[in-house]
């Protein structure tokens, strides 16, 4: 398979073959040979969009791995049998992907922001999500104080207006793994991102505690 994604994460459309149809568990699967559709994974979720066959459009409600870790795309509904083999015009939901690649930076960005202001590399939060219009890491409640959130926002007020390069690349020995890059900082992951940080241009903070736990939520200004 083909993962466009990872060749160019801002192309919105491509011709795909179909290569397989399915029903499984009451949700229609669709195979493609040239994907791209970002697969369900760290945290940022599936694309959406649509597949179109002349004057048939079927629209693609998500996006998930299959055992394997390749993309499988789930339809609205089963597309007839006869598509098998056949070519269809591959379209995102641009408007939903790209924020999606913005969020997905910033909370990269705001591990990072939090490590540089303890000078050393934290764990990983407890759990981390991107939603549709934000995004959260939960750390340990002593982890995050005043001190640290004025921090995390300030070096997004600095640096989400400069063009500075994000890259994304593979690992030269293991299939499938990725590393994300901006200027000193490097974390695993197999998203797709904005190429420059002016892109997001500026996000909010929240934050609040409970059980011990602080949950911090980056939401786009």
């Amino acid at each position: 398979m083909n993962l466009l994604y990872y060749k160019d994460s801002y192309l919105k459309e491509c011709n795909a073959k179909i290569e397989n149809i399915w029903e499984e568990n009451d949700k229609n699967y669709v195979r493609v040979d040239n994907n791209i559709f970002y697969a369900q994974g760290g945290g940022q979720k599936g694309d959406k969009g649509y597949l179109i066959h002349n004057d048939e459009t079927y629209e693609v409600i998500n996006c998930i791995k299959d055992e394997n870790g390749y993309p499988i795309l789930i339809t609205d509904v089963l597309l007839p049998k006869d598509l098998m083999n056949q070519e269809v015009r591959c379209k995102l939901n641009w408007d939903f992907r790209y924020t999606q690649m913005k969020l997905h930076t910033a909370l990269h960005l705001l591990h990072c922001f939090i490590g540089e202001y303890y000078r050393k590399e934290i764990e990983y939060p407890i759990s981390s999500n991107i939603e549709i219009d934000f995004a959260y890491n939960k750390y340990p409640q002593d982890i995050i104080t005043e001190e640290v959130i004025h921090f995390v926002q300030k070096k997004y007020e600095d640096l989400l207006k400069q063009n500075i390069e994000v890259i994304t690349y593979p690992d030269e020995n293991k299939e499938m793994y990725r590393y994300w890059k901006c200027m000193e900082y490097i974390i695993p992951c197999g998203g797709v991102h904005v190429l420059k940080l002016n892109e997001i241009n500026n996000v909010v903070i929240n934050a609040h505690s409970k059980k011990g736990i602080t949950t911090i939520k980056v939401s786009l200004a």
